[in-house]
């Protein structure tokens, strides 16, 4: 967690560099989204870009990032199948941002596998219903919270976490 309370601001740089100060085995962006679209959408740094004078993230964290993403995103559809459609893994060069700069701000400063989960479309009166009552809330935050632990346990088959 970054913020102490709702109304701090917490730029997606000082986002990265609290994870990479921590050692996260995974940094996870939540956000709700403004779109024609609908549902929940995983995004994870597909290309390298540049922000503020840096250039990142590395082959590496972008290739675990996108593992996470495919993880996250399975774990998401099983816990809210028949509640949100699922808009899938995407690149963060899909994005507004990520298009303009090649990726996020805080993928582009990140140096541990990083995610952005658009958990919701606000602007779709279905979606932000979900997002409003206690129960969408609930299982939003265990479709998530069961990826992160499907990842994590993963990457520790793997060896990839520390």
């Amino acid at each position: 967690m970054t913020k102490s309370s709702e109304k701090q601001l917490v730029k997606n740089k000082e986002r990265a560099l609290i994870a990479n100060r921590a050692g996260a085995e995974l940094m996870v962006r939540l956000h709700c989204d403004s779109s024609p679209d609908r549902g929940y959408a995983v995004y994870y740094p597909d290309r390298q870009g540049t922000a503020q004078g840096k250039t990142g993230p590395s082959q590496e964290i972008m290739e675990r990032s996108h593992e996470a993403a495919k993880i996250i995103d399975k774990a998401m559809a099983a816990g809210l199948e028949g509640t949100l459609k699922n808009g899938g893994v995407r690149g963060d060069s899909q994005t507004a941002v990520g298009s303009k700069q090649g990726a996020l701000t805080g993928s582009i400063f990140s140096e541990v596998p990083v995610l952005t989960i658009e958990m919701v479309v606000l602007n779709n009166k279905a979606d932000a219903m979900v997002i409003q009552t206690k129960a969408g809330q609930d299982q939003m935050a265990q479709a998530i919270a069961n990826g992160i632990r499907q990842y994590v346990d993963s990457a520790q088959g793997k060896g990839d976490v520390k």
